[in-house]
């Protein structure tokens, strides 16, 4: 069941890779106590900040999985965004196993100057979706 965000800050937080790009469990769990720890309102894990164009798309739902997994009470937010919409819902679809509350879905830099476009991509991203809304 998903949580409501409530107002207050969501943090969008770094992804610790090592060398061979596998992500650094360890780190990452600390990373987000540190937030929580000190009164974040939710957190967004691989969105832009959390490096998550580079990230393997075997490491991704693992990262998910990951802050999904830790005891907070804050909500878990997971970005799934790509100029592709087959990649979008490959990543969507990755995180079946995940218990979060939410994607986040910003629409690629290549649609920014087409600004009648924009919707229109992240409705078709989401379409095969079972949710009762999407807000665009």
């Amino acid at each position: 069941m998903f949580r409501k965000f409530s107002e207050g800050f969501i943090t969008a937080i770094g992804t610790p890779l090592d060398e061979s790009g596998e992500v650094m469990k360890e780190s990452l769990e600390q990373h987000v106590q540190d937030q929580v720890d000190n009164g974040i309102d939710g957190i967004l894990c691989m969105g832009t900040m959390g490096m998550q164009p580079i990230v393997r798309a075997t490491v991704f739902p693992q990262v998910a999985k990951t802050v999904a997994d830790l005891d907070i009470e804050a909500p878990v937010m997971v970005g799934c965004m790509d100029n592709s919409i087959g990649r979008v819902k490959d990543r969507i679809r990755s995180l079946q196993d995940c218990d979060i509350d939410g994607i986040a879905l910003t629409t690629p830099p290549l649609f920014r100057a087409i600004s009648k476009g924009s919707p229109s991509f992240l409705v078709r991203d989401c379409r095969f979706l079972s949710v009762s809304r999407i807000s665009v």
